[in-house]
């Protein structure tokens, strides 16, 4: 397994702490799973679906716009 040293902000540090705390999870867990998500959207994205959250008490829809570089 290769290893990664990445530096943060102490904003993002408190973002990616909060995440970890409210799933119970390390924050090496939160950003495997961070990383994972972006391919899977990135590859998506490249095959033309779209990504739309909708509010489930009001049905109001919004979509989220990914740029992919993936051909």
């Amino acid at each position: 397994m290769a290893k990664v040293t990445v530096q943060f902000t102490s904003e993002l540090d408190d973002v990616l702490a909060d995440l970890a705390q409210c799933r119970g999870l390390a924050k090496t867990q939160v950003l495997r799973r961070a990383v994972l998500l972006m391919s899977y959207l990135d590859r998506a994205a490249a095959e033309g679906a779209d990504l739309v959250l909708r509010d489930r008490a009001t049905g109001q829809e919004r979509q989220l716009v990914m740029e992919s570089n993936i051909q």
